[in-house]
């Protein structure tokens, strides 16, 4: 089903440079060029993020492609490539694929290899896409436990709020994001669509004081 992934940098006067695939040779490496130009068509005009899905005609594959813009690695694109007859189970798993993408995509700016979190995205998309999503057999015992972790991370962010070092609650919100978006690839690499959803408000309520406390500085 999944097939591979690949990282593709925009250049404005090379075009479209390949910075990384995974596994190296899932893809023919004289297609590269054809299906390079084929990511670039589709950027969104406006230079904006986004994310869509594209079928490569020239590999007979489909890709989930996420859009980007980085200060260091200017416009770019992280696809994940897989068969077509695989389209209706990927287009049911389309927002977990989508938010493993988003997540490898923040540690790649944050300064992670990029051939090492591209062999990462590989091995969590093809927990989630080459069998049974675990949730079907989670005890209930293991799912309250994790809807506990997620309770705890509300409290723990709360309390950070109050902490009265600027530089030490920033470090300490950096470090419950982290470890946040760290749970959120686990409740998806085992089917906990609920205890996903619960996390993601954390992450948003998180993310709200940080800009909340940038603002007013």
């Amino acid at each position: 089903m999944l097939k591979g992934v690949l990282l593709v940098r925009f250049d404005s006067k090379l075009g479209p440079i390949p910075e990384g695939m995974f596994p190296h040779d899932f893809i023919d490496k004289s297609k590269i060029p054809e299906i390079s130009m084929q990511i670039w068509a589709n950027y969104p005009k406006t230079g904006e993020s986004g994310f869509t899905m594209v079928h490569f005609n020239g590999v007979n594959l489909f890709g989930c492609l996420l859009y980007d813009n980085d200060e260091k690695l200017g416009s770019y694109s992280i696809v994940s490539f897989f068969e077509p007859s695989a389209v209706n189970e990927i287009w049911g798993k389309f927002e977990d694929i989508k938010k493993l993408i988003e997540i490898i995509n923040k540690k790649i700016k944050e300064e992670m290899n990029i051939q090492k979190a591209l062999q990462e995205l590989y091995e969590n998309l093809m927990k989630i896409t080459a069998k049974p999503m675990v949730s079907e057999v989670l005890s209930d015992n293991v799912y309250s436990v994790f809807k506990d972790v997620f309770e705890n991370m509300s409290s723990l962010i709360l309390t950070i709020k109050n902490v009265n070092d600027d530089n030490l609650k920033d470090r300490l919100l950096k470090e419950a994001e982290n470890l946040s978006e760290s749970l959120l690839t686990l409740s998806i690499l085992w089917g906990g669509r609920e205890i996903a959803t619960l996390l993601i408000h954390r992450l948003l309520s998180l993310l709200a004081q940080r800009k909340l406390k940038f603002n007013e500085k």
